[in-house]
């Protein structure tokens, strides 16, 4: 039952080229397990996100809204459990030991929000992020918590392939020069222009040259930004 389930789900979203069907998509496999919310959502400021930050937020606007002016992420034990862990974990098993945990979960579950289960993923080359899969349900039995795990996975693969196949459209005419794409893959491992220049018997002032050439051709504005949109247009691997 578990696996039929998830297989009619990757058999209706493989080849969807569209975020908004594919959340319907979503939708129609989680409602029946007693859920109708969901996000995906890059472990990132966000009150500042970065352009390629995954931000799909299927909340009521107003506790969105609430939850990033009162900066939130930072007293939310659901997203430190996510981030100090990075596994999955059933909201119903979570402890909830401060005040503020408590007034945060008060608060959301005006708006319906009272449930879950968090599916942290870490794939190389792109933000750390979370699919949360939300709702009313109080009690995920292990059945609905294995299927929520396997398709969250699968639904953040295919929005990963649709941004990816997006930023291949925008870029398509766009091409980065061997050195370009070199000092790109180094930035995206976290290397200065001094260390890349090492690496590449460059001097750090070429290095930067290549780096802010490449910040051109791909209209960004930061080196990081650079590479994060080189790697999904495919240009670089990290």
């Amino acid at each position: 039952m578990i696996f039929s389930r998830v297989q009619d789900f990757i058999s209706d979203a493989m080849y969807e080229t569209n975020v908004e069907v594919l959340k319907s998509t979503l939708s129609k496999y989680i409602n029946p397990l007693g859920f109708d919310m969901h996000t995906c959502v890059s472990i990132v400021d966000l009150t500042n996100p970065p352009p390629s930050a995954l931000l799909i937020l299927d909340f009521p606007k107003p506790w969105v809204e609430r939850y990033i002016e009162q900066n939130y992420i930072e007293k939310d034990v659901i997203f430190r459990k996510a981030v100090r862990d990075m596994q999955a974990f059933k909201w119903q098993d979570v402890s909830y030991d401060d005040n503020m945990s408590h007034q945060i979960f008060d608060e959301a579950g005006e708006f319906g929000i009272k449930n879950g289960v968090t599916v942290p993923i870490n794939l190389p080359g792109y933000y750390p992020a979370t699919v949360n899969i939300i709702g009313e349900n109080c009690d995920v039995s292990d059945e609905d918590y294995h299927a929520i795990h396997l398709i969250s996975v699968y639904y953040y693969n295919a929005i990963i392939r649709i941004q990816k196949s997006k930023y291949a459209d925008d870029f398509q005419e766009m091409d980065l020069a061997p050195r370009e794409r070199e000092c790109l893959h180094w930035v995206a491992q976290g290397k200065s222009d001094t260390d890349i220049g090492d690496i590449l018997f460059l001097s750090p002032h070429t290095v930067h040259s290549y780096v802010e050439s490449a910040k051109r051709k791909l209209h960004v504005s930061t080196r990081t930004q650079a590479a994060v949109r080189a790697v999904f247009c495919g240009l670089i691997v990290p």
